[in-house]
């Protein structure tokens, strides 16, 4: 999608302005879903070795920390897992998933006055609006520990 093609680009930015070069190959391309953020998990786990994991939205999050917790590894102890969109799921005890939170609600009203104006105006040329996003620091993030292979059950 769009959106999670400028979420990747983002994601290079921030790891550019740090001087952390992203590996070849960090990215799947998946419709989103639970199952999906599994099986690319388990598909990276085969590859290498890794201490964090940044997906496109929470529902994919949410996979990647079953998957590598069926795989023996400890989020956050040894894999950091990030999320975005803090859908409510997120903030559960059980999930607690580290995310990037966006005020969905005033994009959405940002979106239907837009779509408003290009019915009155069809004129008026496609815009983009760029919302903020705010990382909530929960259960699934902390210091990398190393390289740990992960083990299975």
């Amino acid at each position: 999608t769009s959106t999670g093609s400028k979420r990747l680009a983002g994601f290079r930015d921030a790891l550019a302005r740090r001087g952390i070069a992203p590996h070849p190959d960090p990215v799947a391309r998946i419709p989103f879903s639970i199952a999906n953020g599994a099986r690319a998990t388990e598909e990276l786990l085969t590859r290498r070795p890794v201490t964090a994991t940044f997906c496109a939205n929470d529902v994919l999050a949410t996979g990647a920390q079953d998957a590598l917790r069926r795989s023996g590894l400890d989020v956050p102890g040894d894999v950091t897992v990030v999320g975005y969109d803090d859908i409510p799921l997120a903030s559960q005890t059980a999930l607690d998933l580290t995310t990037v939170s966006v005020d969905l609600p005033d994009l959405g009203r940002h979106a239907v006055q837009y779509l408003v104006l290009r019915a009155r105006n069809p004129e008026i040329a496609p815009a983009r609006l760029l919302q903020p996003g705010e990382l909530r620091l929960r259960g699934t993030h902390g210091p990398a520990t190393g390289h740990r292979r992960a083990t299975t059950p």
